[in-house]
Order: structure tokens, then C-alpha cells, then sequence
């Protein structure tokens, strides 16, 4: 008579405790789907960020080959700057020569002056030309490498604000990634624009544009 009592609550009871049971295997399996989920995003985020830093080095490389470019068309100039120079010492001998063949012959000595004169004329006006297509280079350089700052300083402010490839930041937003906290100033009077994200920043002097 007892067990017959008792059965129906033994049965009560293992059913509770499998109930139970499936309970907390069912949480902890939750419990382990949420870490792997959490797990798989972080995972994502740190490929996000990988994938950006190696955007970051190859357009890093780019610049450094622009700048090797511009530094061997520099080279370029220095050596036509050399043959200029050799050319003006030439032609300086050629004006003694004549100045000392003047003093054997007058006729002969104011031809050769007058030549002489014409030739110091040209290498006057082209050492004016030389000086200026120097100029002109600096000032190039000193904008390019002005633009090259202004990029560097947007890929800066886009990575740390999670900005996408359409999104223009303003001066006062990538002021803090630029030396001085400052936009720098185009050595020829130019004004910079900083444009989208997916522009170079350009200069409104003709030929100061980064390729």
C-alpha cells in the first residue's frame, strides 16, 4: 500500500530532475552559443582592422614612390643645372680669349666683344630661367608634400571615426592629425581642397595634384 503511495511521487520527482536537467544543459549551451557569437564578432572587427592598416601601408608605399620619383626628377634638374654651369665657364673663357685677341686688334677685339656681350646676355637669361624653374619645382614639392600630409591626416581621421570611403572630413576635424594642428599653406598661394574620402586633397595651382 505504501509503494503504491510513494511510486507516483518517485515518478514526480525523476521527472523534475531530468526536467532540470535538460534545463541547465539547454542554458549552458546558450551560454557557449552567445561567447562563440561574441568570439566571431571580434574576430570580424580585428579582420576589419587589419584590413584597413594594410590599405593604410600599401597607399603609405605609394607615396613613397611618388616622392622617389620627384626626387630623381630633382636629381635631373641638379645635373642640367651642372651642364648650365660648365657652359657658363666655357663661355667666361671664351670672353677672355676674346678680350686678350683685343689687344692685338681693335677691329677684331670689338667684334669679339660685341659676341662675347651677346653670349654673357644668354647665359644671364638662361641661369633667370634655371633659377626660376627651380623655384617652381620647390614650390611644386612643397605642395605635394603639403597634399601628402592633408591625405595621410584624412586616412588618420577616417580610421579613428570609422569613416566610410564617401565621408569629407572638415580642417578643424583632421587638424589634429597635421603638424602644427594646422592645414598647411601652398608656398605659391594655391588653396587646398580636401575632398571625399575616395579623392586625393588638390590644389587649386595648376600641376600641384598628386597622381
Amino acid at each position: 500500500m505504501k509503494l503504491n503511495i510513494l511510486l507516483p511521487w518517485i515518478c514526480v520527482l525523476g521527472l523534475s530532475a531530468g526536467l532540470a536537467a535538460v534545463f541547465v544543459s539547454s542554458s549552458a549551451k546558450d551560454t557557449e552559443l552567445a561567447k562563440l557569437r561574441a568570439d566571431a564578432a571580434q574576430s570580424q572587427q580585428r579582420q576589419t582592422e587589419l584590413d584597413e592598416i594594410q590599405a593604410q601601408s600599401q597607399k603609405q608605399a605609394e607615396q613613397i614612390v611618388e616622392l622617389r620619383k620627384d626626387n630623381q626628377e630633382l636629381l635631373r634638374l641638379r645635373s642640367d643645372v651642372g651642364q648650365l654651369r660648365n657652359e657658363k665657364q666655357r663661355l667666361a673663357n671664351q670672353v677672355l680669349n676674346a678680350q686678350s685677341d683685343a689687344e692685338k686688334a681693335h677691329n677684331a677685339a670689338a667684334q669679339a666683344m660685341k659676341s662675347s656681350m651677346e653670349k654673357a646676355m644668354q647665359v644671364t637669361a638662361l641661369q633667370g630661367d634655371l633659377k626660376l624653374v627651380e623655384q617652381g619645382q620647390q614650390l611644386r614639392n612643397t605642395c605635394l608634400n603639403n597634399l601628402r600630409q592633408i591625405d595621410a591626416a584624412k586616412q588618420q581621421w577616417a580610421l579613428a571615426n570609422s569613416k566610410t570611403s564617401d565621408a569629407t572630413p572638415t580642417v578643424q576635424e583632421i587638424a589634429p592629425y597635421l603638424p602644427g594642428n594646422a592645414l598647411p599653406v601652398c608656398p605659391a598661394g594655391g588653396t587646398y581642397t580636401l575632398n571625399a574620402m575616395n579623392k586625393l586633397p588638390t590644389c587649386s595651382i595648376p600641376g600641384h595634384a598628386l597622381q
